[in-house]
């Protein structure tokens, strides 16, 4: 396999998905090869995608020559057309609290620099929008609402389980590269 384009993440839209096949093809413009991008699902469980998802990842060579996706794969979740673009959240973390009211909180692995919080309030309307779970590891951007506290708002980019995740494989933690036994 090839190597993965310096972990630059690319964005684009969900083209093709073949489930039955086991790979997704996705239209990345902006990725510098004059073709769709193919997703096998070690990378990306077909099941998590559908045509016009908005996705990211990094992007390496296959051993036929073609763009291939690394993972992870991140699908933005909680937007609409209008706030779809070429960003990244600020925040990493992964939810770990439902809260009975319907709200929920994720524990920040990746804090912005010079902030130490560690924990992120999500309201259950994201909650309900974004589709978020327990266990779901997501990247995201916050503001410091009228309590002090600091809330995810949306969209957020949820990371998309591979195929062998879906087949028992833990998935490998955002902050140690390990795997997740949450």
């Amino acid at each position: 396999r090839g190597k993965a384009s310096e972990r630059a993440l690319h964005f684009g839209w969900v083209a093709y998905v073949d489930q039955k096949r086991g790979f997704s093809m996705v239209s990345c413009p902006h990725s510098g090869f004059d073709r769709d991008v193919y997703a096998h699902r070690s990378t990306v469980d077909p099941v998590e995608l559908q045509a016009d998802d908005y996705v990211a990842f990094a992007i390496h060579v296959n051993n036929k020559g073609m763009p291939q996706a690394s993972p992870p794969v991140w699908k933005l979740c909680g937007w609409t057309e209008s706030k779809a673009m070429e960003k990244f959240g600020g925040y990493r973390g992964r939810v770990t609290q439902m809260i009975p009211q319907g709200h929920g909180t994720a524990e920040i692995q990746s804090p912005q620099k010079g902030d130490h919080r560690n924990t992120v309030f999500i309201h259950k309307a994201v909650m309900h929008l974004c589709s978020l779970v327990i266990g779901d590891e997501i990247a995201f951007d916050a503001y410091v609402n009228d309590k002090g506290f600091l809330q995810m708002s949306t969209p957020c980019w949820k990371r998309c389980p591979t195929g062998l995740e879906v087949a028992g494989e833990p998935p490998v933690s955002l902050s140690t590269g390990l795997p997740y036994h949450g």
